[in-house]
């Protein structure tokens, strides 16, 4: 009998690659991690050539979606890049994960031989190479590592100097230049917004709207854009047959009245015994002291001109983040109002020397061109036959082959949601392919058919944001994961482990990623059910209960249109999740966008 450890290879030390070495550990495999640098940490790691982030970065979306559920915080806060390298390292150390790491080594070539995968190693420190064979490979490098090229009509003609965002650190460079942006996402808002204040000049060029939500969208202000699911919401408001519908109005009303009745004995219950002023939070997310004002996101007050503007650009093409990618950072938007930041929606046209010539006539003078145009993915090390066939996208939950015989090798943080973290899915993506790998689980048996509807429905949904290949609906992939875990809650469960509260904070909360954590593989119910206490929701409870009663009204043919729920699209193409985040809580009055915000002459 052989009793030698299986072994895995891991590629890259980001927080993707940590998270598989624990879970391979966990079921028994050897793990073997190769990164190129002398650190963890991937593009967190601002003192690494492999580093992405500026000194200003904050997270986009709060800790909640970034830290791994079996190492929580007490806080959901949006942390400084150098908190979040912190968090990463004290992870690796928590779990003695810098074992398995063998730091300043480039992985040059992985190819299959039999039913094992022959891994070619080299050191960058004295050039030695090494070759081993593994029975499993994770690629774990990231999505940032080729920056995409400039792919504009006359650049070959500009004269000036193009910088991609991949080499912006600070804007001391930039200060009194004439400068033109192209492109967007959530690192350029940034970015621009910090070019913008010091620029001679600045005009952002864009080709759509791109939809914008602030990073602490909430009625108060104070809590981050990932706060705002409710389970009870999302699983009560989905598309069903029509002759369902009276049945599920029944369950929805009655849930309703009996959830209400929870809630408000459950407040009386459990509120906070101090004084109301004490218990108060004096910060909001980025740890602005709430008394000078709401912020809607870092440095960024709340005005109804800003919302307006968030709120014209998802009406003009009826975005939301259920069909284009959402770009959490709303810190460029006072630049853009108050006129500091020129914005031309139609395009680029060309180039002549140091100028910008744009679709709509109009022109700008430019010595720096900003790309901030995002990467390509790129896997030079691994033989092409293995490559991602038409992309992530076309691979089965953006990890797998949609071949069972390849399943020993995945892709590992490439799944982008439109609005939440890349780290949750790293994780639930890891503890599944471990069960893979060990036997304990098994790819469906029709993962072909279920990977091309997943490429497809995709493909249809975010046909706004054709650009970001790895971008996915959050509420779908964890549906199809955690059912392939093994790790849905159960009441009995809920109840063993907190009881009515725990039960309560899980309907009216985010409780994500710990609901995961309550059963199932890998099971840490007592501290996942510590996790949730501590969760909070930004959905107003009463404007979910009205929500609820809407699509009850609806399923009883009294409404013609379903509200549904603030995830679908397809019934109101996202007016509630418009109407929701920038007029219930936000200042916008707005029934139709303002053409003041168009920003392309006519």
């Amino acid at each position: 009998m052989n009793d030698e450890k299986k072994s895995v290879c891991i590629v890259g030390a980001g927080i993707s690659g940590l998270c598989a070495i624990k879970e391979t550990r966990e079921v028994g495999f050897e793990p073997f991690c190769f990164e190129l640098c002398r650190d963890v940490g991937g593009v967190f790691n601002l003192a690494l050539n492999g580093g992405r982030v500026y000194d200003n970065c904050h997270l986009t979306v709060s800790s909640r979606f970034m830290l791994m559920s079996s190492y929580p915080t007490s806080k959901i806060e949006h942390w400084h890049h150098s908190e979040y390298l912190k968090y990463i390292q004290d992870f690796s150390k928590e779990f003695d994960l810098l074992k398995h790491i063998s730091f300043h080594t480039e992985v040059k070539w992985i190819e299959k031989e039999g039913d094992k995968w022959r891994v070619t190693t080299k050191s960058v420190l004295d050039d030695s190479t090494q070759t081993k064979l593994f029975d499993a490979v994770a690629i774990c490098c990231g999505t940032h590592q080729i920056p995409k090229k400039i792919d504009l009509p006359g650049i070959e003609q500009f004269k000036g100097k193009v910088v991609h965002t991949k080499d912006y650190y600070n804007n001391e460079s930039f200060v009194g230049k004439k400068v033109v942006s192209v492109g967007f996402g959530e690192s350029g808002a940034d970015i621009i917004k910090e070019v913008s204040n010091v620029a001679g000049s600045m005009t952002m060029s864009i080709r759509s709207y791109p939809f914008i939500l602030p990073r602490q969208p909430d009625k108060a202000h104070t809590l981050s854009t990932d706060s705002h699911p409710v389970i009870i919401l999302a699983a009560l408001s989905q598309p069903i047959d029509w002759y369902l519908r009276p049945l599920r109005a029944i369950v929805l009303i009655l849930g309703t009245a009996v959830t209400s009745c929870l809630y408000l004995i459950g407040s009386f219950l459990f509120r906070n015994n101090s004084d109301k002023e004490e218990s108060k939070p004096k910060l909001d997310s980025f740890r602005q002291p709430i008394d000078n004002g709401p912020m809607i996101d870092l440095n960024t007050p709340s005005t109804k001109e800003h919302f307006e503007l968030m709120h014209s650009w998802a009406m003009f093409d009826k975005t939301c983040p259920a069909n284009k990618f959402c770009t959490k950072n709303a810190t460029c938007v006072p630049n853009i109002v108050s006129g500091k930041l020129q914005v031309n929606a139609s395009g680029i046209k060309t180039f002549e020397h140091n100028k910008v010539i744009f679709n709509d006539g109009t022109s700008a003078d430019c010595e720096v061109l900003l790309a901030c145009i995002g990467y390509d993915d790129a896997f030079p090390f691994l033989d092409s036959k293995y490559h991602p066939p038409q992309g992530v996208r076309s691979l089965y939950l953006h990890a797998f082959h949609p071949d069972q015989d390849l399943c020993s090798l995945s892709f590992i943080g490439f799944n982008r949601p439109s609005i939440g973290g890349i780290p949750l899915c790293s994780e639930l993506i890891c503890r599944y392919w471990a069960l893979l790998i060990s036997g304990q689980r098994s790819l469906p048996a029709d993962v072909a058919v279920r990977a091309k509807v997943q490429a497809r429905k995709e493909t249809e949904q975010f046909a706004l944001s054709p650009g970001v290949n790895s971008l996915m609906f959050l509420p779908d992939f964890l549906h199809e994961v955690v059912h392939q875990i093994g790790c849905e809650p159960n009441i009995p469960t809920i109840l063993k482990y907190g009881g009515f509260h725990l039960l309560l904070k899980i309907l009216t909360a985010n409780p994500i990623p710990h609901l995961f954590r309550l059963k199932g593989p890998g099971a840490t119910p007592e501290l996942s059910a510590k996790a949730i206490f501590v969760s909070e929701g930004s959905v107003d409870f009463w404007f979910g209960v009205w929500l609820a009663l809407q699509n009850a009204l609806a399923d009883l043919g009294i409404k013609r249109v379903p509200a549904y729920s603030l995830h679908d699209y397809s019934y109101n193409h996202g007016q509630t999740y418009r109407d929701y985040f920038f007029k219930y809580c936000g200042l916008s009055n707005l029934d139709a966008p303002l053409d003041k915000y168009k920003y392309i002459k006519t």
